[in-house]
């Protein structure tokens, strides 16, 4: 069974770096700011057919910034907890990426 359609994608320009992934890999559904460089949302709702290349933009999203709402009624996933996690609690799913506290 294959995963459900994202209804929908949101850049969080409170943690975007302004990397450009999403930018790269769905040039359709995302763009960047000329006055800052935060990507944002070009396209919404998504067609069908954007799916995978959406997907491919919040997995490559450094900060994870790239959240997705999938059609028919399923929960948000936030960057990779789309191939990681459950996508339930993307805070939960997120691995920790600074050295451990002593």
């Amino acid at each position: 069974m294959s995963a459900p359609a994202v209804r929908r994608a949101v850049v969080d320009r409170d943690v975007c770096v302004g990397a450009g992934q999403c930018v790269l890999a769905a040039p359709d559904v995302f763009d960047q700011s000329d006055e800052d460089g935060l990507s944002y949302v070009l396209v919404d709702p998504l067609p069908e057919e954007l799916t995978p290349s959406v997907r491919d933009a919040a997995t490559r999203c450094p900060a994870r910034a790239v959240q997705l709402e999938a059609g028919a009624g399923a929960g948000a996933e936030t960057g990779a907890a789309a191939e990681t996690g459950t996508g339930a609690d993307p805070a939960a799913d997120r691995q920790p990426t600074g050295p451990s506290p002593a």
